[in-house]
């Protein structure tokens, strides 16, 4: 018998704390607005899809 996990699932994205350029985050503040850290995350995450060769240059 498989024993039951309860309680908070395990969350799919974690807490970091880095350093980028003023003028980046700059950028990424104006062209994202209140979600700046999500357009972060996307522009991450594509670079790491093309780096794997998962995703084709446009």
């Amino acid at each position: 018998m498989k024993a039951i996990s309860r309680g908070m699932p395990k969350p799919s994205k974690r807490r970091v704390t880095m350093r980028v350029d003023a003028e980046v985050l700059e950028w990424l503040k104006q062209s994202a607005a209140e979600d700046y850290q999500a357009r972060l995350n996307a522009l991450l995450k594509d670079a790491m899809l093309r780096a794997k060769g998962l995703k084709q240059e446009r």
